[in-house]
């Protein structure tokens, strides 16, 4: 064998049989990246060594043993080997640099990214992971000289291995029981840190929940009951606003300390705005959230497959007589605005509202609805789909004249930024927002022939580096409050509403699973998939 680096040239008449070969790539899919897991076992350990966390990397080996004994055949080994280098770097690489998790739901995440999100997350640091520890260790696998058995005698050695590394399992766990099981118990986490298991078993659950064809014919029409019942008929227009990546608690009208929403602080004062305090996401990402939003089953019933093949909130709107208009800054409706008309805002660096990247600004938003909303002339809803604070990179969320808070974190690399400045740039970007939704009021205002109301929610909240963890993603049961902990704001033009009665129930508990209820009931539809329990003006309506 010859090890042709340049720097570095190794000669050797040596052939590594089929079986040591699969116990040493096994070591190194376990030593190699696995070390976030092990950082995070010595946090709970109090950063004392244990003998437990010698045996759970032991069991890590075995696992990864059987799992690589799968594949190690003459046509096979190689394939499987470097795919599964690749994809760990690369996921230990977000491991350690955001503190995410590799879940189905983080794979749902990365599985419906665009190309301009994908673009602001790869910089040098995560192309030297998948490079050091990815692609060189694939390079030196394949100038290995390896000695393969017959087919047969190669079943049977893998079949061996196997059995064996069952056994020791077997024998691990059944000896030192009570103590893994309280592990395992107490930090389910585990699951999501061994990699590469973790990705493995995040693909098959994503697959899982997601092979399905979305074709037109498996569509089920569940609206054929849906009906305008209000008395009211002048033109009702309704503009709903789906934020992104918003944090409630980074709002200076919900007690922020900065003032990053003085235009809507001013409405609020004002008594012209409600700001309901304590709603909770459906889920931790884009993917999860908008369809679980629009969709008429509770964070407890949703399933993807269920939520993207029946009517939503939308298709409930049009049958009923509105018009409905999805205007999308985002990566997409993850399939709600499938039956609606839609206006994909495409980036043109010749625009004011344009100059951020791959994403134009929100503001690009008001000029649309501004345009649209003239010929406004029946029952209408105008859904804007913000990028919001849609991160790594926050800075580019807002222009130099909404930029109050600095210095900003500049680049993708959040670990390497200070935590004001990470803060900073993420603030920014509310302030766009901020901006944003009060010219969208501004404009409503100016509609006296319509009665008009604007609801704005996020999809999800954010990590900005609280205890090591960045962005978004987590399992619902793992994330911390400030991913799901959401903004989620009402204004109307008119008297649809007793606004104190509203007022009232601006700290009560809500989440995402109230918004379906809210929209039919200030459209003032009526549906058998309507639950007055859950429509937020139910109690407070006027006409």
């Amino acid at each position: 064998m010859k090890l042709g680096l340049k720097w570095l040239t190794v000669k050797t008449n040596r052939s590594f049989s089929s079986h040591h070969i699969a116990v040493l790539t096994a070591l190194w899919l376990t030593v190699a990246y696995n070390w976030v897991l092990n950082q995070q076992i010595l946090q709970w350990a109090n950063h004392v060594f244990e003998p437990l966390q010698i045996g759970l990397n032991l069991l890590l080996f075995l696992i990864n043993l059987i799992l690589i004994s799968l594949f190690t055949y003459k046509r096979s080994f190689m394939a499987a080997s470097s795919l599964l280098f690749i994809v760990s770097a690369g996921s230990l690489y977000f491991m350690h640099s955001y503190g995410i998790v590799i879940s189905k739901e983080m794979i749902t995440n990365v599985a419906e990214t665009d190309v301009s999100e994908v673009s602001e997350i790869v910089n040098s640091s995560m192309m030297f992971y998948i490079l050091v520890l990815g692609v060189l260790p694939v390079w030196l696998l394949h100038k290995i000289s390896i000695s393969w058995q017959p087919g047969w005698k190669q079943l049977k050695a893998n079949t061996i291995r196997i059995a064996c590394s069952i056994a020791a399992i077997t024998v691990i766990l059944i000896s030192h029981y009570s103590a893994y099981a309280s592990m395992f118990r107490q930090h389910r986490e585990i699951k999501y840190l061994a990699t590469p298991l973790n990705v493995i078993s995040a693909s098959l659950g994503y697959v899982n929940k997601h092979a399905y064809a979305m074709e037109m014919s498996d569509y089920q029409d569940i609206t054929s009951d849906a009906e305008i019942t209000r008395t009211n008929h002048i033109p009702r227009l309704l503009v709903m606003v789906v934020g992104e990546t918003a944090r409630a608690d980074h709002f200076g009208l919900n007690g922020y300390a900065k003032n990053t929403t003085p235009y809507l602080s001013q409405k609020m004062q004002n008594k012209e705005l409600i700001s309901f305090t304590q709603a909770t996401s459906c889920g931790t990402a884009t993917a999860v959230s908008v369809p679980c939003m629009f969709s008429y089953l509770t964070e407890e019933q949703y399933q993807p497959k269920e939520a993207k093949s029946h009517s939503n909130v939308l298709d409930v709107l049009q049958t009923a007589g509105y018009q409905v208009l999805w205007v999308d800054n985002n990566s997409g409706c993850k399939s709600m605005c499938d039956r609606a008309p839609t206006i994909e805002v495409e980036y043109d660096a010749t625009k004011a509202d344009c100059q951020s990247g791959k994403y134009c600004y929100d503001t690009i938003l008001n000029r649309i609805l501004a345009d649209k909303i003239e010929s406004v002339a029946q029952d209408t809803v105008i859904v804007l789909h913000m990028v919001g604070s849609h991160g790594p990179e926050y800075f580019k969320r807002s222009p130099e004249n909404l930029k109050n808070f600095k210095p900003e974190c500049l680049e993708s690399r959040l670990d390497h930024c200070t935590s004001d400045s990470i803060n900073n740039a993420y603030d920014n970007s509310i302030l766009v927002t901020d901006k944003v939704l009060n010219d969208v009021i501004e404009l409503l205002k100016k509609q006296p022939q319509l009665s008009s109301s604007m609801l704005y929610v996020s999809d999800h909240g954010e990590s900005l580096g609280e205890n090591g963890i960045y962005l978004h993603g987590l399992p619902t049961w793992l994330a911390p409050e400030t991913q799901r902990h959401v903004p989620w704001l009402m204004w109307q033009s008119d008297e649809q509403l007793d606004w104190q009665c509203m007022q009232s129930r601006a700290n009560d508990a809500i989440s995402h699973d109230n918004l379906f209820h809210t929209l039919l009931g200030m459209a003032g539809v009526s549906s058998h998939l309507y639950q007055s329990d859950l429509d937020l003006t139910q109690s407070c309506r006027q006409n």
